[in-house]
């Protein structure tokens, strides 16, 4: 180290001083080192994933202000390590299982929710979620009691683009109490205000037929009043000649992606074991956005209830945000 002690002038080091500090600027701030835009590095982040199993278990029924029952589900996943409802991303403290039966009226007269084991898609035992509409029962607003697991969009930047993902199992006897003209709700996204819906269904049609695949969005708040808008045509006229099967009795992946700005704008995509059902850009609602998601939910016509009981299991869910 003798060399480090030649007597260099004050001078000296204070130049090489200056140099060797440029360089490390230099070095820090060129253009060729940093980092891709946040557009293009900004990573999914993964909100929520549960295989309900462990500690899992749905409330007693209790009542709400509107004086309809509702059911919380609670419990910490043994594989994941997330809570229900305090890991779920948005208002977490209103995602419930909705039913719309009045207070007067035993609920489990009506709905089955459960937490229950079954046989999973790998032939081994699992515990999976369960949801059963058992009969047509209407509210005193004339509303068809259905099982519902409401998904709040509370910051508002969740719904601009988020993908859900998860196991479904539907009844072996889906073919038998879907008469003609009958349809049975999977999920639906929800405006604000009631101003726009998205529903993913099961149909069969008036002149019967085979089950198929039907996605329909209406403008609202009186759904009916509207003529049918871009979503409503483009994507029912898509999905009335679809060729993906509805597989009944057997476990299969059901994934939805929603992309969406202030300005109504963006995708929306589903697909049935990674076969496209529809991806769909451009307008996809009105410029007040979405405000939740059922995203399990048993709804059924009442033709289709008065055939019999609806009803199907739910596992390894997968709930994806990506960074707004």
């Amino acid at each position: 180290m003798s060399h480090l002690a030649m007597p260099y002038s004050q001078n000296v080091w204070k130049t090489l001083l200056m140099l060797l500090t440029s360089t490390a600027l230099f070095c820090c701030n060129n253009s060729t080192v940093t980092t891709e835009p946040y557009s293009k590095r900004a990573e999914s982040q993964l909100h929520f994933k549960s295989t309900f199993d462990g500690n899992i278990q749905i409330t007693s029924p209790t009542t709400n202000k509107d004086g309809k029952w509702s059911q919380k589900i609670i419990g910490t996943d043994s594989n994941t390590g997330v809570k229900w409802p305090s890991s779920l991303p948005g208002n977490n403290d209103k995602s419930k299982f909705i039913y719309l039966i009045d207070n007067e009226i035993n609920p489990s007269n009506v709905v089955k929710t459960a937490i229950e084991t079954t046989i999973g898609q790998d032939g081994k035992r699992t515990q999976a979620l369960y949801q059963e509409v058992k009969k047509a029962v209407k509210s005193q607003e004339g509303k068809l009691a259905r099982n519902q697991l409401n998904l709040m969009n509370d910051p508002e930047y969740m719904f601009r683009n988020i993908r859900v993902a998860y196991k479904l199992r539907l009844q072996e006897n889906l073919e038998s109490v879907m008469p003609n003209g009958s349809w049975r709700q999977i999920t639906e996204i929800r405006g604000t205000d009631d101003s726009y819906r998205i529903g993913v269904y099961i149909n069969r049609s008036k002149t019967g037929g085979p089950l198929f695949w039907k996605i329909q969005a209406q403008q609202g708040p009186v759904w009916k009043m509207h003529k049918p808008d871009w979503l409503e045509t483009s994507l029912h006229k898509t999905n009335k000649s679809n060729t993906i099967e509805i597989p009944v009795g057997e476990w299969f992946l059901i994934e939805f992606h929603l992309i969406s700005d202030k300005n109504g704008n963006g995708q929306f995509s589903c697909s049935i074991n990674d076969k496209t059902l529809i991806k769909h850009s451009g307008k996809i609602s009105t410029n007040k956005g979405f405000k939740s998601w059922h995203i399990f939910k048993t709804y059924v016509s009442q033709n289709a209830l008065n055939a019999g009981a609806h009803y199907q299991w739910i596992d390894d869910v997968e709930i994806e945000i990506n960074a707004p």
